[in-house]
Protein backbone atom coordinates (compact mmCIF):
# COMPACT_ATOMS: atom_id res chain seq x y z
CA UNK A 1 0.00 0.00 0.00
CA UNK A 2 1.04 3.46 -0.96
CA UNK A 3 2.01 6.10 1.58
CA UNK A 4 1.70 8.88 -0.25
CA UNK A 5 1.54 12.67 2.43
CA UNK A 6 0.95 15.69 2.76
CA UNK A 7 4.67 15.86 3.10
CA UNK A 8 5.62 14.33 -0.39
CA UNK A 9 3.40 17.06 -2.02
CA UNK A 10 5.47 19.77 -4.03
CA UNK A 11 2.77 22.73 -4.19
CA UNK A 12 2.41 24.80 -1.05
CA UNK A 13 -1.11 26.40 -1.71
CA UNK A 14 -3.33 23.77 -0.24
CA UNK A 15 -5.73 24.60 2.18
CA UNK A 16 -6.73 21.90 5.03
CA UNK A 17 -10.59 21.41 5.56
CA UNK A 18 -11.22 18.98 7.96
CA UNK A 19 -13.29 16.18 6.29
CA UNK A 20 -15.67 13.02 8.29
CA UNK A 21 -13.44 10.23 7.35
CA UNK A 22 -16.32 8.04 5.66
CA UNK A 23 -16.72 12.07 3.27
CA UNK A 24 -16.72 10.75 -0.40
CA UNK A 25 -14.02 13.63 -1.21
CA UNK A 26 -11.26 11.60 0.85
CA UNK A 27 -13.04 7.79 1.10
CA UNK A 28 -13.74 5.46 -0.90
CA UNK A 29 -13.48 4.96 -5.07
CA UNK A 30 -13.34 7.89 -7.20
CA UNK A 31 -16.60 8.78 -8.37
CA UNK A 32 -18.26 11.89 -9.40
CA UNK A 33 -17.56 13.92 -6.79
CA UNK A 34 -15.78 17.23 -7.60
CA UNK A 35 -11.92 16.83 -6.84
CA UNK A 36 -10.88 20.21 -5.21
CA UNK A 37 -7.22 20.62 -6.69
CA UNK A 38 -6.02 23.47 -3.97
CA UNK A 39 -7.73 20.60 -1.18
CA UNK A 40 -4.43 19.06 0.34
CA UNK A 41 -6.44 16.25 1.93
CA UNK A 42 -8.85 15.44 -1.27
CA UNK A 43 -5.20 15.48 -3.43
CA UNK A 44 -3.44 12.87 -0.79
CA UNK A 45 -6.56 10.74 -0.88
CA UNK A 46 -6.63 10.85 -4.74
CA UNK A 47 -2.86 10.04 -4.93
CA UNK A 48 -2.75 7.38 -2.69
CA UNK A 49 -6.09 6.04 -4.33
CA UNK A 50 -4.19 5.99 -7.76
CA UNK A 51 -0.68 4.66 -6.16
CA UNK A 52 -2.91 1.52 -4.99
CA UNK A 53 -5.08 0.89 -7.66
CA UNK A 54 -2.06 0.65 -10.41
CA UNK A 55 0.12 -1.37 -8.30
CA UNK A 56 3.64 -0.97 -8.85
CA UNK A 57 3.42 2.59 -8.50
CA UNK A 58 5.42 4.78 -5.10
CA UNK A 59 5.90 8.61 -4.52
CA UNK A 60 7.72 9.43 -7.40
CA UNK A 61 4.28 8.49 -9.73
CA UNK A 62 2.70 10.20 -7.07
CA UNK A 63 4.68 13.54 -7.30
CA UNK A 64 3.76 13.01 -11.43
CA UNK A 65 -0.16 12.46 -10.60
CA UNK A 66 -0.10 15.45 -8.92
CA UNK A 67 1.67 17.79 -11.25
CA UNK A 68 -0.79 16.07 -13.71
CA UNK A 69 -4.00 17.30 -11.82
CA UNK A 70 -2.48 20.99 -10.68
CA UNK A 71 -0.99 21.92 -14.24
CA UNK A 72 -1.93 19.76 -16.98
CA UNK A 73 -5.57 17.92 -16.62
CA UNK A 74 -7.95 20.35 -18.62
CA UNK A 75 -10.02 22.49 -15.95
CA UNK A 76 -13.08 21.60 -17.51
CA UNK A 77 -12.71 18.03 -16.24
CA UNK A 78 -13.97 18.05 -12.47
CA UNK A 79 -14.72 14.91 -11.11
CA UNK A 80 -12.66 12.32 -9.68
CA UNK A 81 -13.42 9.52 -11.44
CA UNK A 82 -13.27 11.92 -14.73
CA UNK A 83 -9.53 12.97 -13.70
CA UNK A 84 -8.86 9.22 -12.61
CA UNK A 85 -9.42 8.21 -16.27
CA UNK A 86 -7.81 11.25 -18.30
CA UNK A 87 -4.40 10.30 -16.28
CA UNK A 88 -4.80 6.52 -17.18
CA UNK A 89 -5.63 7.60 -21.01
CA UNK A 90 -2.61 10.05 -20.65
CA UNK A 91 -0.16 8.87 -18.31
CA UNK A 92 2.50 7.90 -20.98
CA UNK A 93 2.45 11.43 -22.70
CA UNK A 94 4.31 13.09 -20.23
CA UNK A 95 7.42 12.06 -18.10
Amino acid sequence: MSSFSKNHLSYDDYSWTAYATDSPQIAGKPDQTQLNRKEGHEMVYFINYFLNEYNGLGVEEGAKIEKLVREVVPPTIHSQQEVEEWIVRNWTNFQ
